[in-house]
């Protein structure tokens, strides 16, 4: 599975466990969680988009899988805000180790990307503002994949899908590779009382 996806994925599954602006800061490096430097956007200012959006990410996709329209007055203003480009990281002196690390991961050396933008913002924000476009731009992409489905709103068989765990007990959202539900972890698995071939 692409990096991309996984983005989005754990951005929504994090936003389940949100209760307080430090749980919300955890899907940043702890590194990077400076909001002075550059004041254009204050924490809390910072934080009100991160849930909005990641707000308006789990309404979309709640719809895309429901077989409704998309709410694209929720979706444009960050796709507007994003600056793509063409990412190439054979250019690296450790390309190598990297495209092993990438291969892992079922992710290219050369793929169409949103650049991250520092100009202006402290660290915080800029973080948060680029996961919070790259999560976006992933997502439509599913998106798009998933309305040219001939099956949607069902899905053609091993399409790769985005579905929840199928543990009655858990929310998390799972990359399914071959479209068939899967569960998040172990612990999930387990407490169905059943094994997954």
């Amino acid at each position: 599975m692409r990096t991309g996806h996984r983005l989005w994925i754990d951005l929504l599954n994090a936003q389940e466990h949100w209760i307080t602006d430090a749980s919300m800061l955890t899907v940043i490096p702890e590194d990077v969680c400076e909001f002075d430097s550059a004041p254009q956007w204050s924490q809390s200012k910072a934080l009100a988009y991160l849930h909005n959006n990641a707000a308006a990410l789990r309404l979309n996709y709640q719809k895309l899988e429901a077989g409704e329209m998309l709410d694209v007055d929720l979706i444009n203003p960050v796709l507007s805000s994003v600056d793509l480009r063409f990412v190439d990281w054979r250019h690296r002196p450790d390309w190598r180790e990297v495209a092993e690390d990438r291969r892992r991961r079922s992710d290219r050396l050369f793929f169409l990307g949103p650049a991250s933008a520092t100009d202006g913002w402290n660290r915080g924000t800029s973080a948060i503002r680029y996961l919070v476009q790259r999560a976006m731009y992933h997502f439509c992409r599913y998106a798009d994949q998933r309305l040219s489905d001939p099956a949607y709103p069902g899905a053609t068989a091993a399409m790769f899908r985005v579905l929840q765990c199928p543990a009655t007990s858990c929310k998390s959202l799972v990359a399914c590779p071959v479209g068939q539900p899967a569960h998040c972890s172990d612990r999930c698995l387990e407490d169905t009382g059943r094994l997954e071939d």
